[in-house]
């Protein structure tokens, strides 16, 4: 599940993954000041750290400026410096209240309360902070090099590069769930750092294990995406789903794909421009179905495009309103 680049203030105040943030997105967009684009710009490429470093020579410009202010509490979030983000959002709620970044300023303070993931690890990609009361050390150091050789695959498929190491976050189930707020069905979320329940048999290496790796690579392929421009829109939920099952190796029975094409006919299920983003939320059953008809498009997608087909298409996002339409009528709406 990807909550990823700039958030929606509102959404994360309710737990609720967006594309854009409204309130940051209006601001970069009317300020003068070239550092604030900068870090806007580099927010949208998945560098949060190269951000936050602009936003800290911006503040010197603008300290009394509320804005410049959440929006580095933004970045600070993002590269998991959590106190350093509520001190930012501290400061720019002295300066200017705001409902929305209150609820937000809040829930992060539940959060650090509640976290237990204190110990690190450092690998080419990513740097890996775990519960160790929930994993084991050396299962710790097998997630970190499942997750940085999965990036490596993920990365070489869908054309993203990072210059900076991804946060992955794992904790035990229950404070997984109550960290994210997350449905009880989900086992991960990608919100600019990746979210990962432990599973609690996971005592070794040799137990990280085909179910781990797929929730992996799945949210490894919502942080791959968030780092490729997608034009003038987010990219949508259901390219984003669909890829993040393909990539890390889920496959539909002909049973549900048939069972999804007479729904589909009988316009018992959304069309995917319908999907919407918000997939945390849904009953247990719709967001079965959202998945399965992402899984079964991103299928179809495949079956038209080469690898270097793939490539394109997300060089082109323009093109996916398109795109959805005819994946729709192989679908069979």
């Amino acid at each position: 599940m990807a909550l990823p680049v700039l958030f929606v203030i509102a959404a994360m105040a309710a737990h609720v993954p967006a594309e854009t943030s409204a309130v940051t997105y209006q601001y970069v967009l009317s300020t003068s000041d070239p550092a604030v684009h900068r870090a806007a710009d580099l927010l949208n490429a998945n560098r949060p750290v190269h951000a936050l470093q602009q936003l800290q020579d911006a503040i010197l410009h603008h300290p009394q400026d509320p804005k410049v202010l959440l929006l580095a509490g933004l970045a600070a979030y993002r590269s998991d410096e959590i106190q350093a983000a509520l001190d930012y959002w501290k400061m720019s709620l002295d300066l200017a209240p705001n409902e929305e970044l209150n609820r937000v300023y809040a829930n992060v303070q539940r959060e650090a309360a509640a976290d237990r993931s204190s110990q690190k690890l450092y690998g080419v990609h990513i740097a890996l902070r775990y519960d160790s009361q929930a994993l084991p050390a050396d299962a710790a150091r097998a997630i970190l090099v499942e997750l940085d050789d999965s990036y490596a695959r993920v990365s070489a498929q869908l054309g993203c590069s990072l210059d900076e190491r991804i946060v992955a976050i794992v904790r035990s189930r229950e404070s997984y769930l109550s960290v994210t707020g997350a449905a009880d069905w989900s086992g991960g979320q990608y919100d600019g750092r990746i979210h990962i329940a432990a599973m609690p048999d996971l005592t070794d290496r040799s137990l990280v294990d085909a179910s781990m790796q797929r929730a992996l690579t799945h949210e490894l392929v919502h942080a791959c995406l968030m780092s490729i421009p997608s034009g003038s829109a987010p990219w949508p939920a259901w390219l984003q789903e669909g890829l993040a099952q393909k990539l890390s190796g889920d496959t539909l029975q002909p049973s549900v794909r048939q069972e999804l094409r007479k729904r589909a006919a009988a316009h018992a299920i959304t069309r995917l421009e319908n999907l919407g983003e918000d997939w945390s939320s849904m009953p247990k059953q719709r967001a079965v179905d959202a998945y399965h008809l992402a899984l079964a498009a991103a299928d179809a997608l495949y079956d038209h495009a080469s690898s270097d087909g793939l490539l394109e298409v997300l060089a082109n996002p323009d093109f996916l309103p398109a795109i959805a339409a005819k994946l729709d009528a192989e679908l069979g709406f």
